[in-house]
């Protein structure tokens, strides 16, 4: 059984840009900073609150989910390919046009 717990919390807006899509937000302990993903622009945003800096990488495509398998790198679900510095950690056995990976848990 899960018991849900409700608060009452004003939201809280994060930089001065406008994302078209955020999602997949996720905590990062070691630089205590907060990561996700702008879908429809793809990009990967982390912001310092101590710094209230946001920094931005651009993807190459379209991404929905971010996951952190260790302490200095992040799992990025990805369309399709990868560039710069991103590496491939597994290929979905057959790639459906127009789909996506959405919502991804770590």
């Amino acid at each position: 059984m899960y018991t849900r717990h409700t608060a009452e919390v004003a939201p809280l807006r994060v930089g001065t840009q406008t994302d078209t899509l955020g999602e997949s937000p996720i905590w990062g302990d070691r630089g205590q900073c907060l990561y996700w993903v702008e879908t429809r622009r793809p990009a990967i945003r982390r912001r310092h609150p101590e710094r209230g800096r946001i920094d931005r990488w651009a993807m190459p495509d379209l991404m929905a989910s971010i996951a952190p398998p260790d302490e200095d790198r992040l799992l990025v679900a990805l369309f399709d390919g990868v560039s710069g510095r991103l590496e491939a950690f597994a290929r979905p056995p057959e790639v459906v046009p127009g789909h996506r990976f959405n919502d991804g848990w770590a």
